[in-house]
């Protein structure tokens, strides 16, 4: 069971990992009625054309937009070896950042 503090501009939740992730997703949801996660799985040595030098790339992704981006690297000895970029927010702006990040990636294909 997750423990979840709630201070003045600030949620503070501690657990183990399954634990905390479900709990941030369930405050989330309650927090955006439109609430919206979508996750993509990129070729590992994409991962770096998605956060780009100093996270320019990224920063791009999320300015001016209400979302937050998780970006991690594949497993590089697992068989199915891939990065696992994770987009979360409101529903608009997931899909044009995601749709973003297609359009960026299309060169590097």
């Amino acid at each position: 069971q997750a423990r979840v503090e709630v201070q003045q501009h600030a949620v503070h939740i501690e657990g183990n990992r399954r634990q905390v992730d479900f709990a941030f997703e369930l405050l989330t949801k309650v927090l955006y009625l439109d609430f919206r996660s979508e996750v993509l799985q990129v070729d590992p040595h994409l991962v770096c054309e998605i956060i780009g030098k100093d996270g320019e790339q990224v920063k791009r992704f999320i300015q001016n937009r209400r979302v937050h981006i998780d970006v991690r690297s594949g497993n590089h000895s697992a068989a199915k070896s891939q990065g696992v970029v994770r987009v979360t927010g409101q529903r608009d702006a997931v899909l044009e950042v995601v749709r973003s990040m297609g359009d960026h990636l299309q060169g590097f294909a």
